[in-house]
């Protein structure tokens, strides 16, 4: 889980720093947010008390879905159809069922959901378990929520938005999808010589 935690924190490390080099995003030094509950709090305080909320809800999420999409469904689909078969209606499954969330910021993000559930697939592969899974999707959930919630950039719109993310959403951009499509090649790549 550890490892697949900080696959992902560094996988969006770099999308984000790339991203910023090119002028796409800036960094705020302070968040926007009020985060403070009451006035003798601080808000670094606050915002690692954030940080650390978002992080659990992240594992329980991921160790939830992981357990349900590629330790359930996907196992019994693989019983009738072969490993790819079983990869794409599983991703696709878990890509449509983000739909009950917010439906129209969602749509845009069903490409990099499906892409992510192939690339959650591939990390099972490569540890024969799900905690690679698991720890790599709470990473993907913590890095992007944590940014959300902190606002602690902003994009400078100098590109497209279909180039960052509609709707600030990484998946839903080229540069989410090509993040998601290394990892998928690293993965790849690792259950191949293994």
């Amino acid at each position: 889980m550890v490892l697949g935690l900080s696959v992902a924190i560094l996988s969006l490390v770099v999308l984000l720093a790339f991203e910023w080099i090119l002028g796409w995003i800036n960094w705020q030094p302070q968040p926007p947010l009020e985060l403070t509950t009451s006035p003798q709090s601080s808000t670094l305080f606050s915002a690692v008390c954030s940080l650390l909320s978002i992080l659990l809800l992240a594992f329980w999420i991921s160790a939830t879905e992981e357990l349900v999409f590629r330790g359930f469904v996907h196992y019994h689909l693989q019983q009738d159809y072969t490993l790819v078969i079983a990869a794409t209606i599983t991703s696709l499954i878990f890509a449509l069922t983000h739909l009950i969330w917010n439906i129209q910021e969602t749509i845009p993000q069903l490409p990099g959901l499906w892409l992510m559930g192939m690339v959650l697939t591939l990390a099972c592969l490569c540890d024969q378990g799900l905690g690679l899974a698991i720890g790599l999707h709470a990473g993907l959930i913590w890095g992007i929520t944590s940014i959300q919630t902190l606002g602690t950039l902003t994009y400078t719109r100098r590109v497209p938005p279909w180039v960052t993310g509609i709707a600030d959403q990484p998946l839903a951009g080229g540069m989410g999808i090509t993040m998601l499509l290394m990892l998928a090649g690293l993965f790849w790549t690792v259950y191949n010589l293994g």
